[in-house]
């Protein structure tokens, strides 16, 4: 009797664990540079609209001086031919509502609504955006004429706007 040789293709439960066990290690070492590359792209998100709103606050009070205006004033034509490229600015002179309504004797930056109403006019209005960042943003209102914006995928990340003084500061930093 003649014995054949049997030829068996395919790999052994132990082969299979094996390449299971080192595309986990190789899945746990690269995560860290992924939520790094996710984390500096949300930095790079913020730096770029903290820097064209506070662009745009400068641009708007520019146009309001230039105009011959000091503050309070309400419905300034900033940009374009419509309602939406109207502001109000406070006795300061910086912008501090988009609102279409009474007149107010000195129109403040006094809530949330108010900060948004800002965030959407400074920023959607002057320039095209392919994405809407008033849903990349949310808005929280500090009191004295203060708003804070975050980032809605990182709330660690962070700008401020001071009505009062005009002045945009950054929190970039994404630790807690």
């Amino acid at each position: 009797m003649k014995k054949q040789k049997i030829n068996k293709s395919g790999f052994t439960l132990i082969e299979l664990i094996m390449v299971i066990a080192i595309l986990g290690v190789l899945a746990v070492m690269t995560m860290p540079r992924f939520f790094t590359i996710s984390e500096s792209a949300q930095i790079s998100l913020l730096r770029g609209v903290t820097g064209g709103y506070a662009e745009s606050i400068g641009t708007a009070r520019a146009k309001l001086l230039a105009m011959g205006l000091k503050g309070p004033a309400e419905d300034v034509q900033i940009y374009g031919g419509g309602a939406e490229g109207y502001l109000d600015f406070n006795s300061y002179g910086w912008p501090s509502q988009h609102w279409m309504g009474g007149m107010e004797p000195d129109p403040s930056l006094d809530n949330v609504n108010d900060c948004m109403s800002v965030f959407e006019t400074i920023l959607m209005g002057n320039i095209t955006v392919a994405v809407d960042l008033s849903k990349k943003f949310k808005a929280v209102y500090l009191g004295a004429g203060q708003c804070q914006y975050f980032l809605s995928a990182n709330v660690n990340l962070s700008f401020f706007y001071n009505s009062r003084t005009g002045e945009v500061t950054i929190d970039d930093d994404p630790a807690p």
